[in-house]
């Protein structure tokens, strides 16, 4: 536990960087996407990476779903809008 540093400084987020990119990872289940990070930037990077390896994204607090075409545009709107 590293709350002090940021996302991508630390140990288990750059473990998960990896296995994502050697697709071992199908899904993430989060309490709250606010519990990653405060930082609007650093949200949407790990959103990104989400993305790229086509990994699904399900929070309890937010009650997202990004394998559902609507939550995905909910968080567009939420994190990548202005």
């Amino acid at each position: 536990y590293e709350p002090c540093a940021p996302v991508t400084e630390r140990r288990a987020y750059k473990d998960f960087e990896t296995d994502a990119s050697e697709r071992k990872v199908d899904i993430v289940y989060m309490w709250s996407i606010r519990q990653l990070s405060r930082d609007r930037g650093e949200i949407t990077n790990f959103l990104a990476l989400l993305r790229k390896y086509n990994i699904t994204l399900r929070t309890h607090i937010e009650e997202i779903d990004s394998s559902i075409i609507s939550d995905n545009l909910i968080l567009d709107l939420w994190f990548l809008g202005t």
